[in-house]
Formats: structure tokens, sequence, C-alpha cells
């Protein structure tokens, strides 16, 4: 960390903070979260909440492969927070919607079809912003703040779910602090990278 120089330390100190909330956001609602709610507000047993979850996890996984041929046409970073921005109001419509096939479960499907697309193009941005030099120490650097960020997540759920009836409120939290960290992320680095 010493032979890097102060800009990629600011960096790497603003990147850190910023992927520390959108972790703490993204630990408030975890699939464990999901299947317990799934089954209080909807009554759905263990082999529909099996099949909901494969299913999920398709969808996710067709939208890495899509991901980089949304960036070549927008951009990494317009990419990564587009994307994640549409997820997280998805994210807090969940426990909005009356119905589990019509509402809940349709929203976290379109949830899932663009929540991960920021992940390869996080990992894309981050090379453009770093250099070759930087780009190892950054990268260790931010992943741990991200690890860190998601710990207190289930710790509060559990604790929010204990005091009765408040099975809603780590989706909508969840989604607002990480729609906060998409606008900013955006409006610091959009004048940063190419396709910004």
């Amino acid at each position: 960390m010493r032979s890097l120089g102060r800009a990629a330390v600011v960096d790497i100190r603003n990147l850190s903070i910023l992927f520390s909330v959108d972790a703490f956001g993204g630990g408030l609602v975890t699939q464990s979260l999901l299947s317990y709610w799934f089954y209080v507000r909807y009554g759905v047993t263990l082999r529909e909440l099996g099949l909901v979850f494969m299913v999920v996890n398709v969808v996710t996984a067709v939208s890495l492969v899509i991901a980089p041929l949304i960036a070549e046409r927008i951009g990494n970073l317009r990419t990564m927070v587009y994307t994640h921005l549409l997820s997280n109001v998805f994210l807090i419509l969940v426990p909005l919607a009356g119905s589990f096939m019509g509402g809940s479960l349709a929203f976290l499907l379109l949830r899932q079809s663009v929540s991960q697309m920021d992940v390869p193009t996080r990992q894309a941005f981050m090379a453009q912003i770093f250099s070759d030099e930087e780009r190892v120490p950054a990268n260790a650097v931010t992943n741990t703040a991200r690890s860190i960020g998601s710990l207190p997540g289930p710790l509060i759920v559990g604790d929010l779910i204990s005091q009765g009836g408040l099975y809603s409120l780590p989706f909508i939290i969840s989604g607002s602090m990480k729609i906060m960290y998409d606008l900013t992320i955006y409006l610091m680095y959009r004048n940063r990278v190419v396709g910004g």
C-alpha cells in the first residue's frame, strides 16, 4: 500500500466505503430470509421454495452472461449502476406485492434478472480505475471491505424479526441503502471512465 499514489489510496478508501454500504444492504436480505419470509407470508412449502431458488439461480446465471453484452453498448459503470438500481427497486417491491405468484415471486425473478450484472462489470470498472500495479491491493482492500460490510446484516435482521411483524423492513432498508450506493458511485465516477 505504501507504493500506491495518493489518488489510488483515495479511490480505494472511497470504493471500500461504498462497497461496504452495498454489502451491508445485501446482508440484510439473504436467501435464508427470503425462504423464511415466503413461508411466513404465503405459506410456501419447502418443496416449492427449492423450485423457486433453483429458478432464481438459473435466472441469475443467465444475467451474468448477458451483462458483458450490455456493457459493450453502454459501458461498465452504467451497466453496473443501471441494472443494480433497477434490481433494488424490484427488491423493495417484493414485500409490497399482495400475492405470491403474480407479485412477490415475479418481483424476485425480475430482481434476479439484473441484480448480479454488476459483478463482472464491477471487476471491469476496477480495471479501468486502477493501473496494473494498483489493481491487486485495490481489489484486496475493497473485497475485504465488502466481506466485513455484510457481516452485521443477519444479526440485525434477526433482531428486527424477533421484535415481531417487521418482516418487510429488511427489504426496504436493503433496497434503499443499495440505491444510495448506486447513485453515489455513479456521481463520483461517471467522469472517470469511458462510457460513464
